[in-house]
């Protein structure tokens, strides 16, 4: 990411993508992550399983969620796997997730049933994905730095 220098006027600061910018890189990697998918496991991937609202911009129908916490959920026999795609113009290292992931991440740190895929360079030739442990996983420890200012929590007061 980047760009050149601006002069006054409303939208983000030149080193920060707009939100509609950000909007095309998420569909671009969520397309890819599709794709890959279909290509790894093509018995279990259809489109139902691709369960965020960006899959109404592939197919007709369910015009899908985005406060489940993952982007597609594919069926095996030993159960569901969810995938949460992340996705940058970039060569990444760093991503955030939203509260309904955090949830569905820690419901879920003791199996193996949450992952996600992180496409870097998702509007080049030069991408690439990347399928990586549930950060909240005991056996991630060590394979991620929590970085930022800290947590933001709500208690409920007595």
């Amino acid at each position: 990411r980047g760009g050149g220098q601006r002069s006054g006027g409303d939208g983000p600061p030149p080193d920060r993508a707009s939100d509609q910018q950000l909007t095309a890189v998420g569909l671009a990697g969520e397309l890819l992550a599709y794709q890959w998918l279909l290509e790894r496991y093509p018995t279990q991937v259809t489109e139902a399983c691709w369960v965020s609202r960006n899959r109404a911009e592939a197919f007709t129908g369910d015009p899908g969620r985005d406060d489940l916490g993952y982007d597609f959920a594919v069926p095996f026999k030993g159960g569901t796997v969810m995938y949460e795609v992340k996705a940058t113009t970039a060569d990444a290292g760093e991503f955030q997730l939203g509260e309904s992931e955090v949830r569905t991440a820690q419901e879920n740190l003791r199996n193996n049933n949450w992952r996600l895929l992180v496409v870097t360079h998702a509007l080049d030739r030069q991408r690439r994905i990347r399928q990586l442990r549930n950060p909240f996983h005991p056996k991630s420890r060590g394979d991620y730095t929590f970085a930022g200012k800290g947590l933001r929590l709500l208690y409920r007061a007595d």
